[in-house]
């Protein structure tokens, strides 16, 4: 399954080490000809870096070792702005960015450790300050404010960092669970068909199933004992799905009584077995309602290579496979001796 979490870092990264490199360009530039030459080449240095590390994570695709160099890089960049004053003793003011670019670029738990590590190397500045190992262009007012400022922001970034977290995961579950049995949704199981379609199609997978199943006699139990119950069944059967395959298996319920599951790297006759196994149990779980549930499976490449074409192939064969049982009942109850209904 796509990881967005990673995408939006790798997007965010792109961005940040875009902007950061036109920034040290720019400033590197000014500070050159106007300012302090040797914190010039130092920033046109920092830019060139920062685009050479870019540039080998678009070949190399090593999100956790570019990101982490990159923020090395910005480490370095703040330290040197804060000990030499940058432009006209207003290098400090940057350290405001650094919570705002360590969030966007890597996890929470990360993110934390990263800020810790500033912490400790601005703490360190500002006592080498007070032993006398360095002079900072700053009066002890406005160096006092500005790490105030800066811890006051690294706060409320993290405050906001971690409700914005937990706020974007709860819309990612409601977008793809199923409210009720907590399985995938319709929309979820469908596009993660397409897109282990589209790796079967490219050599990565060798082939996927999918397997349609249907409850038989639930309407009895809506019916009869109302939708409560029902709920609290096909919450049952959501369970008992789960525990009957594979980690790496998508189990949704796709509508009412309908579920499907879908194999990557599958047997099919496993699965089918797999299968027979979970209908003794549901029979069994629910004997007092009389249900049972009836399957068709489907194989790409062998069945067909359009998601929807598959799923419509796996629910004629549950169809064909709820009828074959349905005339096996009716034969036995012919062959039956008489008198043997009113046993």
């Amino acid at each position: 399954m796509i990881n967005d979490e990673e995408i939006r870092l790798k997007k965010a990264f792109v961005i940040v080490s875009l902007s950061s490199f036109l920034l040290l360009i720019s400033f590197g530039c000014y500070n050159y000809v106007f300012n302090l030459k040797e914190l010039g080449i130092f920033e046109l240095a920092s830019g060139l870096a920062v685009l050479l590390n870019l540039i080998s994570f678009l070949y190399s695709r090593k999100y956790s070792l570019h990101s982490s160099i990159f923020l090395f890089i910005i480490c370095l960049v703040l330290s040197i702005l804060v000990i030499t004053g940058g432009i006209h003793g207003t290098g400090i003011f940057w350290i405001y960015l650094y919570p705002v670019v360590v969030l966007l670029l890597k996890e929470f738990n990360s993110a934390i450790l990263w800020n810790i590590y500033f912490v400790v190397l601005l703490l360190s500045i500002t006592v080498a300050d007070l032993l006398d190992f360095i002079e900072l262009p700053y009066d002890e007012v406005t160096l006092r404010q500005a790490i105030f400022v800066y811890f006051s922001l690294l706060i409320l970034s993290y405050l906001q960092s971690k409700f914005c977290t937990e706020l974007i995961n709860d819309m990612r579950v409601l977008a793809v669970r199923d409210p009720l049995t907590g399985l995938y949704n319709r929309a979820f199981a469908f596009s993660y068909l397409s897109q282990e379609i589209e790796k079967l199609k490219r050599g990565e997978v060798k082939n996927v199933c999918v397997a349609y199943i249907d409850l038989d006699n639930f309407k009895y139990v809506n019916d009869t004992f109302g939708h409560l119950v029902g709920d609290s069944v096909l919450n049952d059967v959501g369970e008992l799905l789960s525990r009957y395959f594979r980690k790496e298996d998508v189990v949704a319920r796709i509508g009412g009584d309908e579920f499907i599951v879908i194999f990557t790297n599958c047997d099919r006759e496993k699965i089918a077995q797999r299968l027979e196994l979970l209908k003794e149990a549901i029979e069994k779980k629910f004997q007092r309602f009389g249900i049972s549930m009836s399957f068709g499976i489907a194989e790409a490449p062998k069945d067909s290579l359009l998601p929807d074409f598959l799923i419509k192939i796996a629910d004629e064969r549950m169809y064909e496979y709820k009828k074959a049982r349905k005339k096996e009942r009716v034969r036995s109850v012919d062959k039956a001796p008489e008198g043997a209904s009113d046993l």
